[in-house]
């Protein structure tokens, strides 16, 4: 897809080069991390990174930052940033539902283009946050490429599986803790709040392409094939530009933070695709 060295490219932190700010509505406030484009190409594209919620996120924060040092050294303004209620922005998460971090990412799409006026915007995703940019994109006309890394497509499924994990987890942790701590009643998972909105959000939510979704679409995953059979399936002849990386690499939103590992070779994989798609 390109002639670039990768190599080179990102492998040395530029802190200095990083603003950290807080922006959004009064009481309101996200936190965002910029990377201005460090490279003498202008891009007519910048890149939206989309965190995962709850414990998913605490691991995969250092490849996040490498993605985004690695992206701006390709020439790109890129924006991480916090949805409400989670890391560094306003508010504990205790009424926030789906919707209230798709308004999120669309004020941080806002910003980005604030900040760097790109002619298009290209959004990043790992697990639900590639499920929440997959929503919010088909509401703004100037997101041209879109990467899911490793989507929710069941929110029910994902709500058993971090279920499962926060019930192991104390039981491991805690063996005197009450069996009702263990029960069905979820107001908190692994550590992060749950609210009844976000719990009947992930209920019901099933995460499938756009039917108006015509831009380049890259959908990363570390499991078999058999996985992305339902995306295959949708597909048709709708025009969806739908690119499929499997790649077997280790989950890094399910390991532990001590270890900070990082894909590179999916981040590589990631630029590759943008540099091709999104200009």
């Amino acid at each position: 897809m390109t002639d670039l060295d990768l190599t080179r490219i990102g492998s040395t932190s530029h802190p200095g080069d990083t603003e950290y700010f807080f922006f959004g509505a009064p009481g309101q406030e996200l936190f965002g991390s910029y990377h201005p484009p460090r490279s003498d190409r202008t891009r007519d594209s910048a890149v939206l990174l989309c965190y995962p919620w709850g414990k998913e996120y605490l691991p995969s924060h250092r490849a996040f930052r490498q993605l985004a040092e690695l992206l701006s050294g390709l020439g790109y303004p890129v924006l991480r940033f916090d949805y409400r209620g989670t890391g560094d922005s306003a508010g504990d998460g205790a009424s926030d539902g789906l919707s209230t971090w798709i308004d999120d990412i669309a004020t941080a799409l806002d910003e980005l283009r604030e900040r760097a006026m790109p002619e298009q915007i290209c959004l990043i995703g790992l697990r639900l946050g590639a499920s929440l940019a997959m929503r919010a994109s088909t509401e703004h006309d100037d997101v041209s490429g879109l990467v899911l890394w490793q989507p929710v497509l069941d929110g029910a499924e994902y709500l058993a599986e971090l279920r499962e994990h926060h019930r192991a987890m104390l039981w491991q942790h805690f063996p005197s803790v009450p069996d009702a701590a263990t029960g069905d009643a979820v107001h908190e998972l692994l550590g992060f709040p749950v609210s009844s909105e976000l719990l009947q959000d992930l209920q019901s939510f099933r995460l499938s392409l756009a039917p108006a979704w015509a831009s380049p679409l890259l959908i990363v995953d570390n499991l078999p094939e058999s996985r992305l059979d339902a995306w295959q399936r949708q597909r048709g002849d709708d025009g969806h530009a739908v690119e499929y990386a499997v790649l077997p690499t280790f989950t890094i939103w399910g390991e532990d933070i001590d270890k900070g590992l990082v894909p590179r070779p999916t981040l590589e994989r990631i630029a590759m695709w943008l540099e091709a798609q999104c200009p």
